[in-house]
């Protein structure tokens, strides 16, 4: 059964006026920075949310902090007609977003940008290397940075050997399913 996913965590909307006078929704105690208008955006304290410990930054090695890996993950794309179907509430996923995603979604366990030029052409007025920065959960990327402390280099030659056999990669959601199925075997 597909239906809307309301989180109980969704916080009540105030509003921010925006340089037209208009009234643009943006959730209490965020910036439109880091929040879609209108959206809950990541909540680094959601009580479903897996925590990770980074074992080896260059090989692309994470560990859950429990010791125990979830069976499932869900990776979310951008599509405003289904991102909200996630199981965000539900604590035997994970959740995998990618790019600025974070501003739309309540939970995320796993943070997939894949692209060079994070750190430019992202919403005006949004501030996704800082949020990158301070998320507190592994971010996959074609190689760590020095001012990411989670940044983790995408392992693209162990996932291409286990599960695709060439590099054959045309989107970042590609790059996040080549991961989940590796970890199928892991």
């Amino acid at each position: 059964e597909r239906r809307r996913h309301r989180s109980p965590y969704r916080r009540d909307e105030d509003r921010r006026k925006s340089e037209e006078g208009d009234s643009i929704p943006v959730s209490s105690e965020k910036e439109f920075s880091r929040v879609a208008p209108g959206a809950t955006g990541v909540d680094p304290n959601h009580p479903a949310r897996a925590h990770f410990t980074i074992v080896d930054r260059e090989a692309g090695i994470i560990a859950p902090a429990d010791g125990v890996w979830r069976k499932k993950i869900a990776i979310c794309g951008f599509a405003a007609s289904s991102r909200m179907l996630a199981p965000f509430d539900d604590p035997t996923w994970y959740v995998a977003i990618l790019n600025q995603l974070n501003r739309h979604v309540p939970r995320a366990d796993l943070h997939w940008d894949i692209h060079k030029n994070f750190a430019s052409e992202n919403v005006e007025g949004t501030d996704h290397p800082g949020y990158l920065r301070e998320c507190g959960m592994p971010v996959f990327m074609t190689e760590t940075q020095p001012d990411l402390p989670t940044s983790v280099r995408y392992p693209l030659e162990r996932v291409m050997e286990r599960v695709v056999g060439c590099d054959y990669f045309t989107s970042t959601v590609a790059f996040m399913v080549a991961w989940a199925i590796m970890m199928i075997d892991e």
